[in-house]
């Protein structure tokens, strides 16, 4: 008895799916047929239109890219891919990289994807927005794209150069989104402005942390011919990121144009780096000469890259900052690859490339004033200081003495004594001027002062 309902309820159920099946197939036909019907007027209508060379209502796009195509003392001409659809283009070409308020009018209209504009003078850098006039497209007119940055030839300068930033001095830009570098009065070393690295257009010295950006600034200058050596001279500071946020500086060839957001390239020829690796931790200004040998390059014009890189990490301020700057031809070379070799509590041994017949002058003191450090004379590669006092800091100048005329001074190069051990048991209650050793970074330091004690009038 079972069995027979369970076979009826499946033939049951059966059915209804097939009569089921059978209208939703017929209202399927209707439908068509009805949308058919409805929709062959529109059909009638887009044939029409057709007919008349109606638009096809693609979009228009602009540009992705700007090149420089040629240049002449009088006049640049510009390049850019063209846009199918297109049949004019507008461009707004200006000496800023900021983006004017309210409506952008074109500077410049063309049929043409190519631009011969008249060469602007003592002006590097060149900035350029361009937009797509497409009649028959969707939206008519592209969206501005830009600025595209575009790097005019330099003049290059003769040496001996020197420059304080307090004018408009000519260089050039190839700076990143947001940190750039500026010419204003929001980092100086001694008088109004300088050169550094800002967030908010040279208001401060100040940058944005956690973004990966690289800005460059750089100038032209053509070595003497015989020259051998060149002194690059110039005050900074930067305190960024160990490693991570900081200045450098490079000598590149005239033809190498460094792009924002990309470190120089150390793999092409004639590029490299000069003076120190980072610079970095340094909350003050100070001075920094480097000493290159030019005799390969006699007679030739070279770029002067300071590169400002930075990662996505955090970071310290200020950013970097450069003043009072001066390139020049040395005949008298002060001693090439100077440091200290040995480091004992009470005596240290100083070396350096030295040339025939020729004598050094090396200056020793526990500050960084010159004029107050003790006097050192050699004629040797070396020199061994001793009777100095233990874990002390010594401040050291040095310079060659050519016959009558005498090289710059490089330095101070900080170096440390060791200490002297102790014998226990040991007791100190920093009262006086205990023998200890401070490694300290350049913001927060280890200090034995009166700020805080207990007991007595000072602590560590």
């Amino acid at each position: 008895m079972n069995t027979i309902k369970v076979r009826n309820t499946l033939l049951v159920t059966l059915h209804f799916f097939v009569l089921w099946g059978f209208a939703l197939r017929a209202n399927t036909t209707v439908n068509k047929e009805n949308l058919e019907s409805r929709t062959s007027p529109i059909a009638a209508v887009s044939k029409m239109k057709k007919s008349r060379g109606a638009a096809t209502f693609a979009y228009c796009y602009s540009p992705e890219r700007i090149r420089l195509a040629t240049v002449s003392a009088t006049f640049y001409t510009l390049e850019w891919e063209t846009i199918g659809n297109a049949n004019a283009y507008d461009l707004f070409v200006s000496a800023s990289n900021t983006q004017s308020t309210g409506a952008m009018n074109p500077t410049h209209t063309t049929t043409e994807a190519r631009l011969t504009v008249d060469r602007p003078e003592n002006q590097v850098n060149v900035y350029v927005w361009i937009r797509s006039s497409c009649p028959d497209s969707y939206n008519e007119r592209s969206n501005w794209a830009g600025p595209f940055p575009i790097h005019l030839p330099m003049t290059p300068v003769s040496l001996p150069y020197t420059e304080d930033f307090q004018q408009t001095p000519l260089v050039g830009f190839s700076n990143d989104r947001t940190n750039q570098w500026v010419i204003g009065g929001g980092a100086k070393s001694e008088a109004d402005k300088a050169l550094y690295i800002s967030k908010d257009e040279g208001r401060s010295n100040d940058y944005t942390l956690y973004n990966d950006q690289v800005s460059h600034v750089y100038k032209d200058f053509t070595v003497p011919q015989q020259a051998e050596n060149i002194a690059i001279s110039f005050d900074w500071r930067s305190v960024g990121e160990r490693d991570e946020d900081y200045l450098s500086v490079w000598l590149v060839p005239e033809d190498y144009v460094p792009t924002a957001r990309t470190a120089i390239n150390t793999n092409q020829a004639g590029v490299r780096q000069i003076g120190l690796r980072y610079y970095q931790e340094k909350p003050q200004f100070k001075r920094e000469t480097i000493i290159v040998p030019v005799a390969a390059q006699a007679g030739q014009v070279y770029r002067l890259v300071f590169q400002w890189k930075q990662d996505s990490g955090g970071g310290a301020q200020p950013a970097a900052a450069i003043d009072n700057l001066r390139i020049e031809q040395i005949s008298c070379a002060p001693p090439m690859e100077f440091r200290a070799s040995t480091i004992n509590a009470a005596s240290m041994k100083l070396e350096w490339i030295a040339q025939a017949d020729q004598r050094y002058e090396i200056r020793i003191g526990t500050d960084e004033i010159l004029a107050n450090a003790n006097t050192y004379t050699s004629t040797n590669n070396y020199l061994i200081v001793d009777q100095l006092q233990p874990a002390t800091t010594y401040y050291i100048w040095a310079r060659s003495l050519c016959g009558n005329e005498n090289s710059i001074w490089i330095g101070p190069m900080a170096v440390q004594t060791r200490l002297v051990a102790k014998t226990l048991p040991y007791h100190e209650d920093f009262e006086g001027t205990p023998s200890f050793m401070f490694i300290n970074d350049e913001v927060n330091k280890w200090f034995i002062g009166s700020a805080v004690h207990h007991g007595g009038s000072q602590s560590l």
